[in-house]
């Protein structure tokens, strides 16, 4: 298998100069059979595999053929969502593709960790378990939905702490929010004529808001437990500050602080683009953060296929 070329979610894009950045999306790119494209993968099955053994899941048949009713069910989903994005990554190394320096949007954040050397998959399926069940014992009923065509700062206005909270920062007029249902259900309403589109997002947790609280404080219950991270063998930029991290403790801090910190992926991307990283290529579902990269940096090549940053 060669690699996939450079390009948007991996598909064919011009040569050039720079380095590389794996994009690892979040969960609301997963759907059916998103890792039938990888199946011819010796490298990806065998990352598929692992996860199973870390599980108790049939990873492979989750991320490949079960249906939604099965994949939407939470454990299901992450795991199966985290597995199919490091399978991507797997078959993209086997076939001669590099990376230079990831990043990863909310549990993409795990996949990203993983690709730099820092994270096993045994730690990722003990992390997910332990964020889900602080999840679990969220007080209420929670829901996200992205903002499309409004500033971002007019959204930040609607929003309250404790309430309807800014939860990720895409490009110019997108912005992601998170919150109790109710207050949602207000928030959609008072934004009607204001934003272009208000659209509820298939994710019943309100991620990346403080909200998320006792999620965090379940995955640092866990940190001795876990066993040691590593030093990320590339850079990967968190979406928690916005910039490159070089350490295991720094690692450990994104994988706590993004829980509960709002996403800044137009400020880790700007980043990226003035340490040389050039190009990109989307590892896992979909093409949510190649298409966000082109309309934040779409100053750059304009080609249909190219991923020039």
């Amino acid at each position: 298998m060669t690699a996939p070329p450079v390009g948007e979610s991996g598909r064919v894009g011009p040569g050039g100069a720079g380095g590389v950045l794996g994009l690892f999306p979040g969960l609301a790119a997963s759907v059916p059979g998103m890792g039938r494209r990888w199946s011819s993968s010796a490298a990806a099955n065998r990352t598929f595999d692992a996860f199973s053994a870390s599980s108790g899941l049939d990873v492979r048949w989750l991320a490949c053929d079960a249906p939604g009713e099965v994949l939407r069910l939470d454990r299901n989903r992450e795991v199966a969502t985290v597995a199919t994005e490091m399978a991507a990554a797997a078959a993209y190394a086997e076939g001669g593709g590099r990376l230079d320096a990831v990043l990863g949007f909310s549990i993409g954040a795990y996949a990203a960790l993983a690709g730099a050397g820092v994270i096993s998959v045994e730690q990722i399926v003990a992390m997910i378990d332990a964020v889900l069940g602080g999840c679990l014992s969220l007080d209420g009923s929670f829901a996200m939905a992205a903002v499309i065509g409004l500033p971002h700062d007019l959204v930040e206005a609607e929003c309250r702490r404790g309430g309807v909270e800014m939860a990720a920062r895409l490009a110019a007029g997108q912005t992601l929010v998170a919150g109790p249902a109710r207050e949602m259900d207000a928030f959609r309403a008072a934004l009607e004529d204001k934003a272009l589109r208000v659209v509820a997002l298939d994710v019943r947790w309100p991620l990346h808001t403080s909200h998320m609280a006792p999620a965090a404080r379940g995955l640092e219950a866990m940190r001795e437990s876990l066993g040691a991270l590593r030093a990320p063998a590339v850079p990967v930029y968190s979406l928690y500050h916005g910039s490159a991290i070089g350490s295991a403790r720094e690692a450990w801090e994104l994988l706590v602080g993004h829980l509960c910190h709002e996403q800044r992926l137009d400020v880790a991307l700007s980043a990226c683009r003035s340490a040389g990283l050039t190009r990109f290529v989307e590892l896992g579902p979909g093409e949510t953060l190649s298409r966000a990269a082109r309309w934040m940096l779409r100053g750059a090549s304009s080609a249909s296929d190219a991923a020039a940053l």
